[in-house]
């Protein structure tokens, strides 16, 4: 059940991609002929009044299919329906319309999280003790969270590191919250080379802080441009790395399989968690839209904005064809990471 949550999840934020882009197109007079939700065969069809709406086989993202955007489309030139014969400013606003809807869903999830639950945070835990450690020895449980050492509180994990590296393995006093109650501890960290160890791996839970209605709703407005803000930073860090030949974070990207994955079990683990999660994806899936790369948003308006500047338009044909390579590139790319997630599912890593 978690996996069709995840599926129907991610299928709703396509959804709301192409929304915005045919909603925009409406309003600003143009002819859209086809919605779809996935590309390749059809699996189910209706035709609407003016649209006609379909499901098809490959679940990796959706298309608007409005007149004029294919210049081999058999329409008259001076056609009023035709994308081709609308402003720039409408061209424009037809094709940031998506990302952005996807932008302002990622800010509507958020605003509703932190209403309902606050403000949420990532706090440190305990994850996997291994056996025969000081943490072991103690009783210390996958989950427990340390909320100070020695009366201290240690709300990060450097800090808590920290108080356990100057401790110097002297019996420590720890304040352990499991299950909503307090367990008082006392244990000495292990010497391990240079370092005191107290034996586990960290993990992390998702806590929340009460805010008011009126910070709730500046910080959902402000979510998505803060992820966009880490995404491009990590983005950043990963072609770096690429540069220089190591491919070693570039293998740990994850493609369709692995969200859906990573998706299904936020919902096996909480609402708000997989709530928290599909904000995360709808502001990821509008900034990978405004990439400047053909096929995607950003490189059609990579092309409208190319005309505006040299004050002619571009050809047409020329355009099309470099929008065609560049998405059966992107397909490519994404069936290769896909069929890694799947191996790595299936093999292990």
């Amino acid at each position: 059940m978690a996996y069709l949550f995840a599926i129907v999840g991610l299928s709703f934020l396509i959804i709301v991609h192409e929304l915005g882009h045919m909603m925009i197109a409406r309003l600003s007079g143009m002819r859209v002929q086809t919605f779809s939700v996935g590309f390749g065969p059809v699996l189910l069809r209706w035709r609407g009044r003016r649209t006609a709406y379909q499901l098809a086989l490959i679940p990796l993202g959706g298309f608007v299919q409005i007149v004029g955007m294919n210049p081999h489309e058999e329409i008259a030139a001076d056609d009023p329906g035709s994308y081709a014969n609308k402003s720039a400013l409408a061209r424009i606003g037809t094709i940031v319309a998506g990302p952005l809807t996807n932008y302002l869903t990622a800010s509507v999830l958020m605003i509703a999280i932190t209403l309902a639950w606050g403000a949420p945070r990532r706090e440190h835990a305990v994850g996997q003790v291994a056996k025969g450690t000081p943490a072991a020895a103690v009783g210390l449980k996958p989950g427990d969270r340390i909320e100070a050492v020695d009366g201290k509180p240690t709300p990060t994990i450097d800090e808590l590191v920290g108080r356990i590296q100057s401790s110097r393995g002297r019996t420590m006093q720890l304040r352990v919250r499991r299950d909503g109650k307090l367990v008082p501890m006392e244990v000495a960290a292990k010497k391990d080379g240079e370092s005191y160890r107290l034996g586990f791996q960290f993990a992390y839970q998702l806590g929340f802080t009460d805010v008011e209605p009126g910070r709730a709703v500046l910080a959902g407005l402000y979510y998505p441009i803060e992820e966009s803000r880490r995404a491009l930073a990590s983005l950043g860090q990963v072609l770096g790395k690429l540069f220089k030949g190591d491919v070693s974070d570039a293998k740990q990207m994850g493609g369709v399989v692995e969200i859906v994955y990573q998706l299904s079990q936020s919902f096996r683990e909480s609402i708000p968690l997989a709530l928290l999660f599909l904000a995360m994806l709808s502001a990821y899936l509008g900034l990978f839209n405004l990439l400047p790369v053909p096929a995607l948003d950003g490189g059609r308006l990579l092309f409208l904005f190319s005309s505006i500047l040299l004050r002619r338009p571009i050809n047409q044909k020329l355009e099309h064809t470099v929008h065609t390579v560049g998405f059966l590139i992107l397909i490519g790319l994404i069936l290769m990471v896909t069929y890694c997630d799947v191996a790595r599912r299936v093999v292990g890593p």
